[in-house]
């Protein structure tokens, strides 16, 4: 399914909803004016979501988006309060504005009531607006379902310590299968071990969905083969699609 076509199911799941007196009117047109706006990375978590909304029982649902609405404000609330700079904030408002995951929305706001954790979560989201356009969206924040290795690399390939404890290097090696990257911890010790073409693809299929414009492809290409330390070969057109 390509990117317009999934745009196109989310519209038609969103007049449904509305249709089937789920949503009034006032929200079915806040969420078909947030579409144009919605990056193609997100598309794939915004189609799931409208679809589980979609099957749930009228009345069940309004109290869900009635929960969900009061949950997502005293999350913007928290963040409002947050000693970080105001660009920060409006970065946390616009990755969080439409998080439909009570359980995201409840592990948010456990870890801002933690003043040890909110400290930290100021100071990520102070970095992650120094950030270049290609690296912000990158950042594993903006991908849910990433799994821990991969946002790890991400961080290792960003440059930020991401995880904890952080990524020490990568180191590549060749063996009777071929070349093979390591992912090192502080002490040197392997963390995790993959063929570095399986490292390749994962990052190449995270550039495709990242929304990348042709220049940002290229900086990204650039930066990944010099952080994890892969000759850069000729990047064709191919490539870049």
């Amino acid at each position: 399914m390509t990117e317009q076509e999934k745009r196109n199911l989310i519209v038609e799941k969103v007049h449904s909803l509305y249709d089937k007196g789920a949503i009034d009117d006032a929200r079915r047109q806040r969420l078909l004016d947030a579409l144009p706006r919605t990056d193609d990375r997100y598309l794939d978590a915004s189609l799931q979501a409208i679809q589980q909304l979609c099957e749930m029982q009228v009345d069940v649902l309004r109290k869900h988006i009635e929960d969900l609405d009061t949950a997502r404000r005293m999350m913007h609330e928290a963040i409002d309060r947050l000693e970080c700079s105001d660009e920060a904030k409006k970065l946390a408002h616009e990755t969080t504005n439409y998080q439909s995951s009570a359980e995201v929305i409840q592990q948010v706001l456990t870890a801002l009531a933690d003043p040890t954790e909110r400290a930290a979560f100021a100071q990520d989201l102070d970095e992650m607006v120094k950030l270049p356009t290609w690296a912000l969206k990158l950042h594993p924040t903006g991908y849910p379902m990433m799994s821990e290795v991969m946002a790890a690399l991400v961080g290792w390939l960003l440059q930020l310590d991401i995880c904890d404890p952080p990524v020490a290097g990568i180191r590549i090696v060749e063996d009777d299968e071929g070349d093979r990257f390591q992912m090192l911890g502080e002490g040197g010790e392997v963390g995790f071990e993959a063929g570095v073409d399986e490292l390749r693809e994962n990052f190449q299929g995270l550039f495709r969905v990242a929304g990348l414009s042709a220049e940002e492809r290229l900086l990204a290409e650039f930066a990944f083969h010099e952080r994890m330390g892969i000759p850069l070969e000729e990047l064709d057109q191919t490539r870049l699609n």
